[in-house]
């Protein structure tokens, strides 16, 4: 499944518009020592760092089950083996970013095996290092590779990026021979690894993006952002790889650290901007050309870890929660764990393919599985709460919202509203929200956001009591704490999900 677009500003995390789209969530647990720091998912296959191991689980026999655990034969438990993964078709690339090369510590290398054709052997080529290895460099710190024949390494350390190509081109295992090493355009080294060119690498076809989040931007009239963050982009014609042109935070910020993490798929790039809470979404369509698709935001530690591969995934384990983006028809969903302690980091790393989303939970040692087919919910109805709302600021308040049902359940009451606040202060902090229903009382989550200040709120969860055929909500109360308000209007989007 492809991607053309990733509807960000206009669809927020966990709202699915006036048809509302519920995400399925049959999960599968699974623990293990140090699981669950760095995941990845293909055609039925999960991969996960443990200690000093990848655990393969596969999705064969109608359920999924550990299928074997990848050890490097020459590693030791210091090398951060596994500090990053990514795999393809039957490739498994992981970095070891701490690892000595030719005695230098913390050189770094990336290790790459494959299943072969027989299905159940696993070979492990040799390791690969940089075409120059320096102490420091940590080479490995991230990795992605592509349609089983490139595979790409960053070492923030040394400010590079590495492409290997496999030849040749059959059934064999093959050799794995550097191409290119990729530099930021009119950087120094210095400035390069200062910069951490290099921290986050995304591979797709002709395609690859570089993060360098501890980048200065320049934003006029001349004000420098230390550490706002840049991902330059590249595309290859042949075995040549050039500067193709920069995806830029449409919001710069201080600190923003644009670019910790990239995922790409099909010239759709999602980028992690955890200093500022958020995410942005990109599409390249001529060379060059790099058109945001908007922002969404989340809470502290969101935008650490995104993947795409026919859905989006961000996680956020401040909430404990994962939220998927998609496109056509625009699809966006909430995942949260049916277990773990309330600390188990779960949203530390994710990533998605196809129907199957793989969430860590690396507090806890484990990582979540899910079936993540989103399902339109049938016999829903729209109720207008025009006048329902009430909040203690003053100000304008609009909404409508849509609550939708599967048989006499209500799953889920979605809705976009606007807030106009006359007053010039912080965000506001605090708030409650009910949702009155006929036979019932709604108490749900919602999350505020303001797409220009960053602002945003957190969750609260959702009960539904005496649940019956008849249950519709006739109103929202929406309370705020209004010591501390932002200027202008805020966007206020909420989705109230049926979690019982």
């Amino acid at each position: 499944m492809v991607v053309s677009a990733i509807a960000l500003a206009t669809l927020p995390l966990g709202a699915s518009g006036a048809g509302a789209v519920v995400v399925s969530q049959r999960e599968t647990v699974f623990s293990a020592p140090g699981l669950g720091r760095a995941v990845s998912v293909y055609a039925g296959t999960v991969v996960a760092s443990g200690t000093g191991a990848v655990f393969v689980y596969n999705h064969g026999s109608g359920q999924w089950a550990l299928e074997t655990v990848l050890r490097p034969s020459d590693g030791v438990p210091s090398d951060g083996f596994g500090d990053a993964l990514a795999i393809r078709g039957s490739f498994v690339v992981v970095g070891a970013p701490n690892a000595t090369v030719d005695g230098k510590p913390g050189a770094g290398a990336v290790y790459v095996f494959v299943r072969l054709p027989d299905g159940v052997t696993w070979f492990q080529y040799p390791r690969l290092t940089a075409p120059t290895p320096t102490a420091g460099a940590h080479f490995g710190a991230a990795v992605d590779t592509s349609a089983e024949v490139e595979v790409i390494a960053g070492a923030p350390g040394a400010g590079t990026a590495t492409v290997f190509f496999r030849f040749p081109l059959d059934d064999s295992p093959g050799v794995w021979f550097p191409i290119a090493q990729l530099a930021a355009p009119n950087l120094t080294g210095a400035q390069a690894i200062a910069a951490g060119f290099g921290a986050s690498v995304s591979l797709s076809g002709a395609q690859a993006s570089v993060g360098a989040p501890d980048a200065a931007v320049v934003v006029p009239p001349g004000t420098m952002l230390g550490r706002a963050g840049r991902v330059f982009a590249f595309r290859s014609s042949g075995f040549a790889w050039a500067f193709d042109g920069e995806p830029r935070d449409s919001a710069p910020r201080a600190d923003g650290h644009f670019g910790r993490r990239v995922a790409e798929n099909e010239g759709v790039f999602l980028v992690g901007i955890p200093g500022s809470l958020s995410l942005e979404g990109f599409t390249s369509g001529a060379p060059g050309v790099y058109t945001s698709l908007g922002r969404d935001l989340g809470g502290p530690g969101f935008g650490n870890s995104v993947g795409t591969d026919g859905m989006g995934i961000a996680g956020d384990p401040s909430a404990r929660a994962a939220y998927l983006y998609s496109l056509n028809p625009p699809v966006v969903g909430t995942i949260v764990p049916g277990s773990g302690p309330p600390a188990d980091g779960f949203g530390a790393s994710a990533d998605v393919e196809g129907t199957t989303a793989v969430v860590g939970a690396p507090g806890a040692q484990a990582i979540h599985i899910f079936d993540v087919a989103p399902v339109a919910t049938p016999d829903h109805a729209s109720v207008s709460t025009s006048g329902a709302l009430s909040y203690a600021a003053s100000g304008d308040v609009t909404g409508n919202f849509t609550i939708a049902r599967t048989g006499g359940r209500v799953v889920a009451v979605t809705g976009a509203g606007r807030i106009g606040v006359a007053a010039t202060h912080l965000p506001f902090v605090g708030f409650d929200l009910h949702a009155f229903g006929q036979s019932g009382l709604l108490a749900g989550e919602i999350r505020i956001r303001d797409y220009v200040t960053g602002f945003v709120h957190t969750f609260r969860a959702l009960s539904l009591v005496v649940p019956t055929a008849g249950t519709r909500v006739d109103g929202i109360a929406l309370a705020f704490d209004a010591s501390m308000r932002p200027p202008g209007p805020v966007v206020v989007r909420w989705t109230i999900d049926d979690l019982s």
